[in-house]
């Protein structure tokens, strides 16, 4: 197993005005959550080490450090719990998309 940071990017539609930063806190929570029960070490395909969600003006960059076999498990195991807060509330993530950023492998053991 690996040591890996990821990176995902949620964007809002092109036409979107830019978010208030009311509306920063909101998602910036709203991805934290989604987040929060992979910390718990018993639990979960995915153990995070740390992760971080920084909203800016039309996106929002979520960065996880994690262990995992690969980064492409590490990204679709993310992006399903991200894509399912998404969903959970359509008014603030309407017609917003996912995108895989880098992976960079922290450690692992060779």
């Amino acid at each position: 197993m690996a040591v890996l940071t990821v990176e995902i990017f949620a964007h809002a539609p092109h036409d979107a005005d830019p978010l208030s930063e009311t509306q920063r806190a909101g998602i910036r929570a709203a991805l934290r959550c989604a987040l929060a029960p992979l910390c718990v070490h018993t639990t979960g395909s995915l153990p995070l080490l740390g992760y971080e969600v920084t909203p800016y003006a039309g996106a929002a960059l979520i960065e996880a450090l994690c262990l995992a076999d690969s980064g492409l498990d590490a990204v679709d195991i993310l992006g399903a719990r991200l894509e399912a807060a998404m969903s959970d509330a359509p008014e603030v993530f309407r017609d917003w998309s996912l995108h895989a950023g880098r992976t960079r492998v922290e450690h692992a053991d060779s």
